[in-house]
């Protein structure tokens, strides 16, 4: 493993010491600056104040971070992120998270009788392969996968000596996994493994229903372990746009085209992104960081072999071969004659078919390592295994890998990317509470994308980032009502579509609705009580407009409206006939409202609570305008308080006449009942993995 480690030193080169961050542009943003980096940022100044990162204040007037696609909860995360300081954590993560898959699939090849050299062969393979590089702007689905080629390794290690400990240690591995975050590669992974399994116990005639039902203990005592993340994600499932799977349409946009399998000869034959020369991406084509699975020439050509030479004597190169042809007709999406999988849960509830790339391109890397075992005893020159040769041939695979791997993702010096722009610097100048709101850069964004591609520093998305776009903005600490994410709350989702209307004309109310003081746009823009405040000396030209009648992020009506469903209060507010400044929209009937003179102010706003005074000469409805969620508890001095969805995603308290202190605090059940599940599940298999290690001692 020294041979990986110096070469992941020299891949990463002054990104370990935190000189360097990763800025590869994706369409519309930057996954790896615009969601992973921004991610890592709250989680690790969460950690770093003694806080879990459970709810993210910044993006989308408030969002539960804790119910996402993060990774937050993986122990090697929090401990990262709380010792070390960005930016030098995040490229540290990256770089731990590509050594571990290269060195789990050594274990797991070497567990296999694949030799020294050919399990190196396949850790090196893998770590600079396609999946990896092209998919380092999505660290979180990377540090899923690792545990995957660990999980092979204890089935494959139990099949072998049938002991019990191997089990708990596969539990642990498929907890700590999904702790990770990424459900969609969790379950994938689970697929191949069972496949793996019973294709193991098939071909050497062992099929018993006790080894299935141990596997299937072994998988339900990992999701146990892993509760703290799994019930916070179910609850915000259940109230997201996910919550009945994803739309048919939207899983046939990204396929793998059948023709992008000539890459797997040379990634750049159909064009490459960082030229802008590749194919731009539509509904047929889809996207060539998800298409690119590039294993280097040597390993292919070893593949092949394998197949060629093994597929009647040797059951491991039997089984790889039947995954990975498994995996190549779920990968080809809407050009597969089994789509119709994809309309059967749990296949329905996650887009990209072509991600199952990765299963296809481990299966081809493992055959590589077979491949080059049985070429040196085939071939005339097998006498001279342990020569020099096999050195030079791993040596040919690491240039050819670097040679497309080295410089595909552009690396920017941290200081620059990361020193507060312009629009910061003046946004930084107003000290209220408010929330900005940014639009016009992913248009710009992909023109330049499109046409150019990317430089090996991408310095030309550099001035993009003057637009704040979510969830940038976290980074420095700015709030933003939107949100950069594929999955949001159904609440988040309606109003969000409301405010990317027409800004100036039907949106213009809910500005003032969301506390957006503040909208940032390469465009100008047009609008009632917008007054362009400050203009940025970037090219392009960044302009911020002030919103002049913008509401406080608290605030006092008197009256209300009921309308029970979301879809009506979607018309009404873009019908504009509520005056929000005095009545809300509520779901149901509340008593009536009488005060004609009140003023509430915010005296503390955490990521995770909000303290407000309020004074009023009558009853009425105090309003935050902050998003509605099932896990935030409210009490009204000292008395717990219902909380009321207002406003389609707004937070709502009644109060009666006089003074009050409001408490909003975040203390979601899905979370505790998580923790203490986890916690105890854990202390569980740890123990027992520590009873048979000793008992086999």
């Amino acid at each position: 493993m020294v041979i990986l480690l110096t070469l992941l030193v020299i891949f990463f080169g002054k990104a370990l010491t935190g000189q360097e961050i990763f800025v590869t542009p994706d369409i519309g943003g930057s996954d790896i600056l615009h969601y992973e980096y921004a991610t890592k940022y709250f989680l690790s100044e969460s950690l770093k104040k003694h806080q879990l990162p459970l709810w993210n204040p910044y993006i989308a007037t408030g969002f539960p971070q804790m119910g996402t696609i993060t990774g937050d909860f993986n122990p090697v995360n929090l401990l990262l992120f709380y010792f070390l300081p960005m930016p030098l954590v995040f490229n540290l993560y990256l770089a731990l998270t590509f050594f571990l898959t290269g060195f789990f699939t050594y274990l797991f090849a070497r567990s296999l009788k694949i030799s020294r050299l050919g399990s190196l062969l396949c850790s090196i393979s893998i770590t600079f392969s396609g999946i990896l590089v092209t998919k380092i702007v999505h660290s979180i689905m990377l540090q899923t996968f690792t545990f995957f080629p660990l999980e092979l390794y204890f089935v494959e290690k139990y099949l072998q000596k049938k002991r019990l400990f191997f089990i708990l240690c596969l539990s642990l591995a498929i907890g700590l996994q999904i702790l990770s975050g990424y459900l969609q590669i969790v379950l994938y992974c689970l697929i191949i493994l069972l496949l793996y399994f019973g294709l193991r116990l098939y071909l050497e005639q062992a099929l018993r229903l006790k080894s299935m039902c141990i596997i299937f203990a072994a998988i339900i005592i990992g999701f146990i372990i892993a509760s703290v993340q799994l019930l916070p994600n179910l609850e915000f499932t259940g109230l997201s746009t996910r919550s009945g799977g994803v739309d048919i349409e939207v899983v046939e946009k990204l396929p793998y085209p059948l023709q992008h399998l000539v890459t797997f000869i040379w990634p750049y034959l159909l064009g490459d992104p960082r030229s802008g020369t590749y194919p731009w991406y539509s509904e047929n084509w889809g996207i060539f960081w998800e298409n690119t699975g590039y294993i280097g020439i040597l390993p292919l050509i070893l593949a092949f072999l394998a197949v060629f030479w093994g597929l009647k004597k040797n059951s491991n190169v039997v089984i790889f071969f039947l995954i990975i042809t498994f995996t190549f007709f779920l990968m080809l999406g809407k050009y597969s004659p089994v789509f119709f999988l994809y309309n059967i849960p749990p296949l329905s509830f996650f887009r990209v078919p072509a991600r199952w790339i990765i299963f296809f391109t481990f299966g081809l890397v493992i055959l590589a390592g077979f491949g080059f075992d049985q070429f040196f005893k085939k071939s005339a020159i097998g006498k001279h295994r342990k020569s020099i040769i096999p050195m030079v041939i791993l040596a040919l695979i690491v240039l050819n890998l670097f040679a497309f791997s080295f410089f595909y993702n552009p690396r920017g010096d941290a200081l620059t990317w990361l020193n507060e722009p312009e629009t910061v610097k003046f946004l930084k100048t107003d000290l209220s509470d408010y929330r900005i709101i940014s639009f016009g850069t992913p248009v710009l964004w992909n023109k330049q994308l499109q046409s150019k591609g990317w430089d090996t520093k991408a310095d030309g998305f550099k001035a993009f980032l003057q637009g704040l776009e979510p969830n940038w903005n976290v980074v420095y600490r700015i709030n933003h009502a939107g949100l950069y994410a594929v999955i949001q709350t159904q609440r988040g989702s309606t109003l969000n579509s409301a405010l990317k209307r027409n800004i100036g004309g039907q949106a213009r109310d809910l500005l003032d609705l969301e506390n957006v003081k503040y909208i940032i746009s390469p465009l100008p823009v047009d609008g009632r009580d917008l007054e362009l405040v400050f203009t940025s000396s970037s090219q392009p030209k960044y302009y911020i407009y002030q919103n002049k009648t913008v509401s406080a992020r608290v605030f006092l009506v008197s009256n209300w409206v009921l309308i029970p469903d979301q879809t009506g209060q979607y018309q009404a507010l873009m019908a504009g006939d509520v005056n929000f400044k005095k009545t809300a929209i509520v779901e149901q009937e509340i008593p009536n409202l009488g005060f004609k003179n009140g003023e509430a102010k915010i005296l503390k706003h955490g990521n995770n609570n909000v303290e407000v005074a309020a004074n009023l000469d009558g009853d009425g409805l105090l309003v935050l305008a902050d998003s509605y969620y099932p896990g935030w508890r409210a009490t009204v001095d000292g008395v717990e308080t219902k909380i009321l969805p207002v406003n389609i995603n707004q937070r709502g308290v009644l109060l009666r006449t006089g003074e009050h202190i409001v408490k909003f605090k975040f203390q979601p059940e899905s979370l505790k009942w998580g923790i203490i599940i986890s916690a105890l599940s854990l202390l569980i298999v740890t123990s027992l993995v520590v009873f048979f290690k000793k008992k086999d001692l």
